[in-house]
């Protein structure tokens, strides 16, 4: 082998040497990344607790108000409320040991409901439609203890006017009253 040839191989066995050592180093550095991030999602993991407390939770929109709220209202009831854009509540799930649960629907832009579903905590079902911007129903559908139908329609003072109610023998009854609630005709008679 002449000298030519044999620096040409050493140069060449150098540089594999070195090319093995920047190999090496490039798969220890990966090796190591790869060691730091599998730690930090373990940890991340075992940092998650079970159980997530808070007095009270409010997820934000883009624009950064407030659009779901969840926590105890003033009254002690647990609420889940739904906001409109301008900040109004929309849809609200309430319950309450003493008051029972209910659904909430508001118009957009009206703070009041203008439908109401509810469970009373004796457990009888109700339905409740409001007249835009008013506080009071003015049309009730509901059972009584008794598990009859009843529907009621109130005048705009908050006075029952008319009252359909379907008795236990399946006879319709229809109740008439006059603006101080006074019964003026009963349907069918005599009941």
């Amino acid at each position: 082998m002449n000298d030519s040839m044999s620096d040409a191989l050493i140069n060449r066995i150098e540089r594999l040497e070195r090319s093995n050592r920047r190999l090496l180093q490039v798969l220890a550095s990966l090796a190591l990344v790869a060691v730091i991030a599998v730690s930090a999602a373990a940890a991340k993991v075992a940092a998650t607790p079970d159980i997530l407390e808070a007095k009270r939770f409010v997820l934000k929109g883009p624009d950064g108000k407030d659009r779901v709220v969840i926590g105890v209202n003033a009254e002690g009831m647990t609420e889940q409320s739904f906001l409109g854009a301008d900040g109004k509540r929309m849809l609200c799930f309430v319950s309450s040991e003493d008051e029972g649960a209910f659904v909430a629907l508001s118009a957009k832009g009206e703070e009041e409901p203008c439908l109401i579903l509810r469970v009373e905590a004796d457990g009888i079902p109700n339905i409740d439609m409001y007249e835009k911007g008013k506080e009071t129903a003015r049309l009730d559908l509901s059972l009584t203890k008794e598990g009859l139908p009843v529907m009621n329609f109130f005048d705009n003072g908050d006075k029952l006017r008319l009252q359909f109610i379907l008795d236990a023998n399946g006879v319709p009854l229809l109740t008439v009253r006059d603006k101080d609630g006074n019964v003026i005709e009963t349907i069918p008679r005599g009941k």
